[in-house]
């Protein structure tokens, strides 16, 4: 719980400055400090001692929030046409990280080696970002205007700031219950990270598929379809 807390406030924080970051320095190197914030963190989990290697989850909440916004920039700067579904598609790769770590952290753990391996392959993943970003031409954009705060419309998005503030609630209190549930009832914790796994495995098949519908349903029928599909199943937790 600590650790999906600290890692929300990094991620919230980055929100703050990440579009400063990229109008300074431009887009492709801001898009690198992303990387290097979320390689700060990794290693701060894996050299700092606990409980103080908790507090690395800023960072890599941070790094990640960075990423998050440029990347989002620089795909709706470049799909034209059909920015919800290349959205959309974008953040079905969320659910994929999300898949393959937590296997990937229990199967170093089955294999009988230290955790932190899993740490090293993460940091080999990040400089191997670092290097498509370096030779990517389309990482050379203008990131836009500063954003006149005041003529955003706050009350009529509020609801849906809201909505936001329970979905994440819901996702990483899901997703983090799911391993700590299994390996108390003794299923030991790879079961744990299947399962965890599997829920954002499902996360990111619903994204990839309404990828391409969504700029054809309409955003309103998008969110109220989804926001129906997750109620119900949440009403699914009221049955033991």
């Amino acid at each position: 719980g600590a650790v999906l807390a600290i890692h929300g406030v990094g991620f919230f924080f980055s929100t703050l400055t990440a579009n400063r970051l990229a109008r300074r320095f431009e887009m492709r190197r801001s898009t690198i400090m992303g990387c290097g914030f979320v390689a700060l963190g990794i290693m701060g989990y894996m050299l700092l001692p606990f409980p103080a290697n908790i507090l690395s989850a800023f960072l890599v909440g941070f790094g990640a929030g960075t990423l998050e916004v440029l990347l989002n920039r620089l795909v709706e700067l470049l799909a034209g046409n059909e920015p919800g579904a290349a959205l959309t598609r974008l953040h079905s790769t969320w659910g994929v990280g999300a898949v393959a770590i937590p296997l990937v952290v229990a199967i170093v753990v089955q294999l009988g080696l230290n955790w932190r391996f899993a740490g090293v392959l993460l940091l080999i993943y990040l400089a191997l970002c670092v290097a498509v970003v370096l030779r990517w031409p389309e990482f050379k954009v203008d990131h836009g205007p500063e954003v006149n705060w005041r003529t955003v419309p706050w009350r009529s998005i509020l609801i849906f700031i809201t909505m936001f503030f329970v979905y994440t609630g819901v996702e990483t209190a899901v997703g983090g219950w799911a391993t700590t549930f299994f390996a108390k009832l003794g299923e030991g914790v790879f079961l744990g990270a299947l399962a965890t796994s599997f829920f954002f495995l499902k996360m990111t098949i619903g994204r990839f598929l309404f990828g391409g519908r969504v700029d054809r349903l309409g955003f309103a029928r998008t969110v109220r379809l989804s926001n129906l599909l997750g109620a119900g199943a949440l009403l699914l937790t009221f049955f033991p």
